[in-house]
């Protein structure tokens, strides 16, 4: 997610919702906007372009669907610009509609 992503995420298809945050390896977030680039340009990534999914910080959302056998994931991965990942709820295995909002990120403007 970066500055110019929408900061309101919200839930693809019903279910129960569950999160994780995983450890950042780093204090400060890595820029994604060169990956995003490649993304938009070629449909391709080049592993030694995306070190950032490993060093940012990340949340890891699980959601079981009624009638699916396995789980779906929504994995957010915050930008150097992007302060934190934070549910709306802070609670586990909650039922989750379409549509609903489940998550929102905070910025803080950077002047350099």
């Amino acid at each position: 997610m970066t500055f110019f992503d929408v900061h309101i995420n919200r839930v693809p298809y019903s279910g129960r919702l569950s999160y994780r945050q995983l450890d950042p390896i780093d204090t400060l977030n890595h820029p994604m906007l060169e990956v995003e680039e490649n993304i938009l340009e070629d449909l391709r990534v080049a592993p030694s372009r995306a070190e950032y999914l490993r060093h940012n910080q990340r949340m890891v959302n699980r959601i079981e669907t009624p009638g699916s056998e396995d789980p779906y994931y929504v994995l957010q991965i915050a930008d150097y610009d992007v302060d934190s990942i934070t549910p709306f709820e802070l609670k586990q295995n909650q039922p989750c509609l379409q549509g609903q909002r489940f998550s929102q990120t905070a910025t803080a403007r950077r002047w350099t």
